[in-house]
């Protein structure tokens, strides 16, 4: 997958960060379940879908699920006794990642 600058992206680069790998562990000890967590992975996983199929169906799904994660954070973050702070930082990195890739995706597009 490529960025704004055209560089490669993969779950190891500067852009992702080696953090990504930690993920799937993260996701299983997650208190949140299928909230914020969830969601924030999920749209990054469409996003990467998206930029590496070049469909743009994916991309535009990846970008409603980016609502919906921040709604969700949103949330979430309404109740800082049941936040879990690793938690809420990989779904605002997750979130983060997904709206500048879909962002330099749709400049691609044209």
């Amino acid at each position: 997958m490529n960025v704004g600058d055209k560089s490669a992206v993969s779950l190891n680069s500067r852009m992702c960060g080696a953090w990504v790998t930690l993920l799937p562990d993260l996701f299983a000890q997650s208190a949140m379940g299928a909230g914020v967590l969830c969601i924030a992975t999920r749209a990054l996983g469409t996003a990467i879908s998206g930029r590496v199929k070049k469909d743009s169906n994916l991309i535009s799904d990846a970008l409603n699920l980016v609502c919906g994660g921040l709604q969700a954070l949103r949330a979430v973050l309404d109740e800082p006794e049941k936040v879990c702070e690793v938690e809420v930082l990989a779904a605002s990195m997750c979130l983060n990642i997904t709206e500048v890739s879909t962002t330099c995706a749709k400049t691609y597009r044209h």
